[in-house]
């Protein structure tokens, strides 16, 4: 697989997925614009906290999201509401934090890859009990 290939299939991967909209952040009180804020675990570990009948309401699944979603009343394809660079920027920062998480901050190897401040911060980590 090259690396065209890969990010393809990441770009497919991020459009399947309900990828939290700007207006969902900002209802959230989340800065996406700071790069000092790792904003896509911030948003999961603000919505986590949230009440079970509050978290449905933001974590409900758009019609967008499926692949070829068809509306049946106007019978036409569901258009697209974020635009794909937006997904796929959201997503690879989700992806990273939560590798982030899985690895406690950095990738096992010779130097390692650093999670730590992109995509989660010591403080995410230490909330998680990483």
């Amino acid at each position: 697989m090259t690396f065209i290939e890969f990010m393809e299939a990441m770009a497919w991967i991020a459009d399947l997925m309900p990828i939290p909209t700007e207006a969902e952040m900002i209802k959230l009180n989340i800065k996406t614009r700071d790069p000092k804020e790792p904003f896509m675990i911030e948003f999961e570990m603000r919505v986590a906290a949230l009440e079970d009948n509050v978290k449905k309401s933001i974590l409900v699944r758009r019609p967008s999201t499926e692949f070829m979603a068809y509306d049946l009343e106007t019978q036409q394809l569901v258009p697209k509401l974020q635009a794909m660079d937006y997904k796929l920027d959201r997503f690879l920062y989700l992806l990273g934090g939560r590798l982030g998480i899985f690895h406690g901050g950095r990738l096992p190897g010779n130097k390692g890859y650093k999670f730590v401040p992109n995509y989660i911060s010591i403080a995410q980590l230490d909330g998680l009990g990483v």
